[in-house]
């Protein structure tokens, strides 16, 4: 099973949720700027390359966020 990555914009920072076989995390924040929140959303889902995994988020933080972690298969897939 894929984990899904769904990040937005709360106020004035950004949060995430994160729907994984390994863990739920609701309501995490993870930066105030795009640039914040692309890059603790990088180092989770990079965590994640056995698993695989799906991003959402808006257009600033997603086009931060490196290619090949956005929507990936696991290696175990």
């Amino acid at each position: 099973m894929k984990a899904t990555m769904i990040i937005e914009q709360r106020g004035e920072g950004y949060i995430y949720d994160l729907f994984s076989v390994r863990a739920t995390k609701r309501g995490v924040r993870c930066g105030l700027t795009p640039l914040e929140a692309a890059t603790e959303t990088s180092r989770i889902l990079a965590q994640l390359r056995h698993e695989g995994a799906s991003t959402v988020a808006p257009p600033e933080v997603l086009e931060l966020i490196p290619v090949h972690l956005r929507d990936f298969e696991g290696e175990n897939a």
